[in-house]
């Protein structure tokens, strides 16, 4: 299946931190349009018969309304993200809403070691 998907454009946004492989994946040299702006792949994902690649969590009105279709796809990729803060800034109201909502999304997330 994945090999059929090969025919169409895609868009993604910009690669940012580093890829934690020996090699770039091969989706890579597939992407026509790099951005950050992710309204405008969702646009042209919407207009056009491009694959977006992305966080789902950014597409999820998207996908619940049926405008988009989620595509399981083994890229190869893991994405990592972490929120460092100080010791003293932790009980901010701002601050401890963010660690609130990091600890959520962790929680939300299984990983499968098989």
């Amino acid at each position: 299946r994945q090999d059929s998907l090969r025919a169409y454009p895609w868009v993604a946004p910009k690669v940012q931190g580093s890829l934690r492989s020996q090699t770039a994946p091969a989706f890579l040299d597939r992407i026509k349009v790099l951005s950050d702006n992710y309204d405008s792949l969702k646009r042209l994902t919407k207009s056009s018969e491009a694959i977006c690649v992305g966080p789902a969590a950014i597409f999820q009105q998207d996908l619940l309304s049926g405008e988009l279709v989620r595509l399981d796809l083994d890229l190869g990729l893991t994405w990592q993200s972490a929120l460092l803060i100080k010791r003293e800034t932790y009980l901010a109201p701002l601050a401890r809403h963010l660690v609130d909502l990091f600890q959520d999304a962790s929680a939300d997330l299984t990983v499968d070691n098989n």
